[in-house]
């Protein structure tokens, strides 16, 4: 059971950080593109983050992820990458809109600098705690997401992970049998995981806002 559990936390981690990695990209693009640019493009974009947000996604990623076949590890990362994107970018773009109006951005613009210069040199770096969170949620709700599909036979079932073996556990009724190891460790590894990924939140947050670090 330890070396099962060991291969499981891999794989959830591999998945829970692919698609964080890959949702928290396309949030800091869309969100960026959205609060600095304004007008037209700040509307289709905030239109579709919208859309996005009022799906209900369970519902959806149990039908997908039944009318797929063969699904495997990278593409269940992309699935759930596809929708955990809108949150971060909706809490970049106001952030965007506001940190644009200011006047180191001003003085970067008549510097000659383009639009992607300004963004990713000048307003970024005081982006770093917003972008943190956003990451850290995707990577926890794409955790729990897949958790939760492998508990009710949904997943890649080609690996081990935490939820499939939460599936074998709930199969063969190892809370009614007494079978404490079947399910306690895997559940004790994911709280473990979700605090450790929140004290990295925090440590970032202290490293980047001044008012936070200890003398």
């Amino acid at each position: 059971m330890l070396a099962v559990l060991l291969y499981s936390i891999q794989t959830s981690l591999y998945i829970g950080f692919l698609a964080g990695t890959v949702g928290t990209a396309l949030g800091v693009l869309i969100g960026f593109l959205a609060g600095y640019k304004g007008g037209l493009v700040d509307e289709t974009l905030r239109s579709v983050i919208d859309i996005f947000l009022v799906i209900p996604l369970w519902p959806l990623l149990i039908l997908i992820s039944a009318a797929v076949r063969s699904l495997t590890i990278p593409l269940m990362a992309s699935l759930l990458a596809a929708f955990s994107w809108p949150g971060s970018a909706r809490a970049i773009r106001a952030q965007v809109m506001s940190l644009k109006e200011r006047e180191f951005v001003n003085i970067a613009r008549l510097s000659g600098l383009g639009t992607f210069e300004i963004l990713f040199m000048e307003i970024f770096p005081n982006m770093i705690p917003f972008v943190a969170a956003g990451f850290v949620m995707s990577v926890t709700g794409a955790i729990l997401a897949e958790v939760a599909l492998e508990v009710i036979g949904l997943g890649p079932p080609q690996a081990t992970s935490i939820g499939l073996m939460l599936y074998w556990a709930q199969q063969y009724a190892a809370t009614v049998k007494g079978w404490w190891w079947w399910i306690i460790p895997p559940i004790l590894f994911l709280v473990l995981i979700f605090m450790a990924l929140f004290l990295i939140l925090l440590g970032l947050d202290e490293i980047s806002n001044p008012r936070l670090r200890k003398v």
